[in-house]
């Protein structure tokens, strides 16, 4: 349970749930009287810092101690493996030893056009396969499992899950990748696909495909929204995703966020508010919110490290407890992305040239490989099974995709 700390932004304080109380945390919100300048009804609420009781004497160890318990609340820094405890990497062996060339050079012949078929130098990519990901999307399954318990459907919030995940690319072209996740009392899968456009100084990104998630009884489906990463030439590069934001006033807060729960009859059942980049809650009253999400802290050299965030760097190490265990086909072992990981350029550029071209050769020998854990229903691809009681019975040896 959390620890007893406040978040202020000049006026408004909330604090954590108390030790022994169980579930999301509640804050009540201590309103002062409105100053000069603070616009009638607008309350600047959470500006993610952690302090101490005195804002102004915050010491290293209660920040420390926040820090831990909200990487540990996510999740996976130590697990335990049957009798062996497994230790995850909190860095990566390099960080990009290049620039990213000239995005100009790449993108001059293709405005307006899908990218997906546009060969990139590697110095472009991150050290993750588009598979790996998927998976960053389940760093907070922890909010499905408590989902899952709940008997009151407002509670029911999302954000997606991770314990037992396997993605598949199932359509080279397209590229569709297939990802499943499941858990006690939750159940989630999704088809990705997308569609890429440069527009001279923007790329546009469309995501295809639909998103489900089960709990219990209840299906829950929805499609992502378009985004654009601007800034492509010069400056600093930034993401705008199309969903409707409420616009900051003088004094308002940035990113901050709304939204309502309606239930089958349309009616507001609940709202909730927060910033999208920090921390996001449930309205129970005029001065009453629990808080349904907070974003992990960042590692504090993430900016030389990809911008991964804790559980991003995780995802491509081999820890000990998977040896033995992984496919031959598994991401973690492709040479390109290792190679990349590692700082080694020309290696990598090597290997992803001589990958690119055994899939190439493979394509006109009909050899290309189809699913193997999923299969199609309709416009969708869900989860055929048997992935992991193959995994306990052990892989047998088949032809290097590598």
């Amino acid at each position: 349970m959390s620890t007893v700390t406040s978040l202020s932004d000049g006026g408004s304080i909330w604090f954590d749930a108390m030790e022994g109380l169980d579930g999301a945390e509640e804050f009540f919100l201590d309103t002062p009287p409105l100053e000069a300048g603070t616009a009638d009804g607008q309350i600047p609420v959470f500006d993610g810092q952690s302090n101490s009781h005195d804002p102004e004497e915050a010491s290293d160890t209660d920040e420390e101690d926040e820090g831990a318990r909200r990487s540990l609340a996510v999740g996976e820094r130590r697990v335990l493996a049957g009798a062996q405890q497994v230790i995850h990497r909190t860095s990566l062996p390099s960080g990009p030893v290049a620039d990213e060339g000239s995005l100009f050079a790449v993108f001059k012949k293709n405005v307006g056009k899908d990218l997906a078929s546009v060969a990139f130098p590697v110095t472009f990519n991150e050290p993750l396969t588009l598979l790996q990901r998927a998976a960053e999307e389940v760093e907070y399954y922890d909010l499905l499992s408590e989902a899952s318990q709940s008997q009151d459907p407002v509670e029911q919030t999302f954000e997606i899950p991770q314990l037992r995940f396997i993605s598949e690319k199932v359509s080279h072209h397209p590229v569709v990748m297939a990802y499943h996740a499941e858990g006690e009392g939750w159940e989630l899968y999704a088809t990705s696909s997308g569609k890429t456009k440069f527009w001279g100084k923007s790329l546009e990104i469309i995501p295809l495909g639909a998103n489900n998630v089960k709990i219990g009884t209840d299906h829950y489906q929805w499609t992502k929204p378009s985004s654009f990463m601007r800034n492509l030439m010069m400056g600093t590069k930034y993401l705008e995703h199309t969903v409707e934001f409420r616009e900051s006033g003088y004094w308002g807060v940035p990113n901050q966020v709304y939204g309502a729960v309606y239930s089958p009859a349309g009616e507001i059942e609940t709202t909730l508010e927060g910033k999208w980049d920090e921390v996001f809650a449930r309205k129970l009253g005029p001065n009453h919110l629990q808080v349904l999400w907070r974003m992990a802290p960042f590692p504090k050299n993430t900016l030389e490290l990809y911008g991964f965030t804790t559980w991003g760097i995780t995802l491509n190490e081999i820890t000990a407890d998977l040896g033995g265990k992984l496919p031959p086909t598994d991401s973690r072992y492709r040479p390109d992305v290792r190679a990349l990981e590692e700082g080694n350029l020309d290696r990598a550029e090597a290997e992803k040239e001589r990958l690119e071209e055994l899939q190439r050769v493979r394509r006109r020998q009909g050899k290309d490989r189809e699913p193997q854990w999923f299969r199609r229903e309709g416009d969708e691809w869900v989860y055929a099974g048997g992935y992991w009681e193959q995994r306990v019975k052990g892989w047998k040896a088949v032809e290097s995709l590598w």
